[in-house]
């Protein structure tokens, strides 16, 4: 049986025993740990690294790959952030962005909730 808050959670999960399995999985993963990290020592690594590798897969190639964009939420904290659009796939926008402090840095965005548009748009 899967953890639930209310009894109709769990017993929605536990009709099917596939989804059941996989939320039992889920659950055993926990919360991880964590620890403090300050915004010095989180620049520095940024400024010490450089940017994963892009996705492997099917990406959307289209004309605003590799021209400079703003990126901002649909809803809410709509101040856009500036770079190259170095991503654009089902899931996800990547912009990379020249950071004074942090260096070179890839920034992701989720496609849904998110707008791309051109710089100076």
């Amino acid at each position: 049986m899967v953890p639930a808050r209310h009894a109709c959670d769990r017993a929605l999960v536990d009709a099917y025993p596939q989804v059941a399995a996989w939320a039992a999985r889920v659950v055993g993963f926990g919360h991880g740990a964590s620890s403090e990290l300050g915004a010095t020592d989180a620049i520095e690594i940024a400024r010490a690294g450089t940017p994963a590798a892009l996705p492997q897969g099917p990406a959307d190639q289209g004309p605003l790959v590799g021209q400079t964009v703003e990126v901002a939420a649909t809803d809410y904290g709509v101040e856009a952030v500036a770079g190259t659009l170095v991503y654009s796939g089902a899931e996800e926008l990547i912009v990379q962005r020249e950071d004074a402090r942090a260096g070179t840095v890839n920034v992701h965005f989720p496609r849904v909730g998110f707008r791309v548009s051109p710089a100076g748009a």
